[in-house]
């Protein structure tokens, strides 16, 4: 796995301090005198204006779900080009996902 990645480090989740619909980071899961402490991510929709469709709840979880998404990506392509080889389409393919998502 490429430790190498310049996006905020997972987990990431749905919910946070905000209003509607934010993918966060936990930056300290605080104590029993104080709350934690979050770093969005991103905003997807707020609750002011009415409910969140489910396409945006989906959106969501997909963007939450990225960095996990990566890293297993990542570990795979170099499980299958060690087994095989980097010339395999599934391998190929991987690596493009993975430059996309690296803005590379």
């Amino acid at each position: 796995m490429t430790a190498n990645s310049n996006h905020t480090p997972g987990p990431w989740e749905i919910g946070g301090p905000y209003p509607g619909v934010s993918v966060i980071h936990m930056v300290d899961s605080g104590s029993h005198d104080e709350p934690p402490m979050y770093e969005p991510i991103a905003h997807l929709w707020d609750y002011r204006n009415g409910q969140a469709p489910a396409e945006v709840e989906a959106n969501a979880r997909l963007i939450a779900a990225a960095p996990d998404l990566l890293a297993v990506l990542e570990e795979c392509a170099d499980y299958i080009a060690s087994a095989h080889t980097n010339y395999n389409p599934f391998v190929i393919d991987a690596r493009a996902a993975i430059e996309k998502a690296k803005g590379q």
